[in-house]
């Protein structure tokens, strides 16, 4: 499988940019009902600041919260061990990171990923920590392994699962990171398609769910493919985005965000900042399904098709450098590839 230097840069730049512009537009009306945001907004297009009811309110607009950190995070991993990482890697990483950095102090990051960092701390090892946490903090992490998975949906898949465990353990929460990663994987493919992306999804979905613990949950595959359903039933972009909220849900948990995020891909066309704008606006967990819509999306088209003057400014407001980030996250897929293949 040939695949240009190019193409990876634009690919894994894009993915990068999606994620941090859907964290940024989405954190101020996280879990906010639609009403309410258009009550308060009429409609987000651009960085506001959080109501002052709302927990994130004391931070600056255009911040990023856990949806990029975490993304961030697991890049630098990927990049320092230029291999499979496993649920140890992982593990260990986070806990090097929670103490360095102070995470549990952080308002915003996530319940599962909370406890198990705190389990972690306590000794249990990095397969067992995860338990049977079924909400989406693993997938809104995963679209890296699939820029270093390039092309080969299901190898994303495995690994998107493997490092999952250590704080979602669930196998509909692998499941959902899995699904995330393999589409990812094949977004970078030169010739792709929102179906054949969609496909991958599922696919990692299946993969992924064997890997994680029984627990009684839907099916992130069957509704991955519900809520395409609906957004190419529904002609109006935003009026799919109504119905994704109202049947799929898009709430925390990984049965609702991630095919969620999926939906709002499809009404969007996989235009990055449509796609972004869509998921922002359809309320629930909103930076969380902004981020992997936008990172999938990003990833599809490349970093060309986000607004470069809003992407400039989420930058300077949380000292980021995606270009070099997303160079370095190339290399190390480049060499897997040159190694795979």
């Amino acid at each position: 499988m040939h695949i240009s230097w190019k193409r990876l840069l634009e690919a894994a730049w894009g993915c990068l940019a999606g994620v941090a512009l859907g964290d940024a537009m989405g954190m101020p009306v996280e879990m906010l009902p639609p009403d309410e945001i258009r009550g308060l907004y009429g409609r987000v297009r651009g960085f506001v600041r959080a109501p002052d009811f709302h927990p994130h309110h004391i931070l600056e607009p255009g911040t990023v919260t856990d949806d990029a950190e975490q993304t961030l995070f697991v890049v630098k991993l990927l990049v320092e061990k230029r291999a499979p990482l496993s649920a140890e890697d992982f593990a260990s990483a986070l806990v090097e990171w929670a103490k360095r950095d102070n995470l549990l102090e952080k308002h915003y990051f996530g319940p599962s990923t909370r406890q198990a960092v705190q389990k972690l701390m306590e000794g249990v090892p990095a397969r067992e920590a995860g338990g049977l946490n079924t909400t989406c903090g693993a997938a809104m992490r995963a679209s890296p392994v699939g820029i270093v998975n390039a092309c080969r949906p299901e190898m994303a898949a495995e690994e998107a699962a493997e490092i999952s465990l250590p704080t979602h353990g669930s196998r509909v929460a692998t499941s959902a990171a899995s699904a995330v990663a393999a589409a990812v994987a094949e977004a970078v493919r030169s010739g792709s398609t929102i179906d054949s992306i969609v496909e991958a999804a599922v696919l990692g979905a299946t993969l992924g769910f064997s890997k994680g613990k029984p627990v009684a949950a839907p099916s992130v595959a069957k509704r991955i493919k519900l809520a395409v359903d609906l957004a190419r039933r529904v002609s109006d972009p935003e009026k799919a985005a109504e119905e994704i909220y109202d049947v799929v849900g898009t709430g925390i948990e990984s049965a609702e965000a991630v095919p969620a995020a999926f939906g709002m891909l499809v009404a969007g066309e996989g235009r990055p900042m449509r796609v972004i704008e869509l998921a922002v606006n359809a309320g629930g967990d909103t930076d969380t399904v902004a981020s992997i819509a936008g990172a999938i999306a990003g990833a599809w088209r490349g970093i060309s098709a986000f607004d470069a003057k809003m992407l400039e400014e989420v930058e300077a407001k949380n000292r980021l450098d995606l270009r070099n980030i997303a160079e370095s996250l190339a290399r190390a897929a480049l060499s897997r590839l040159e190694r795979f293949f």
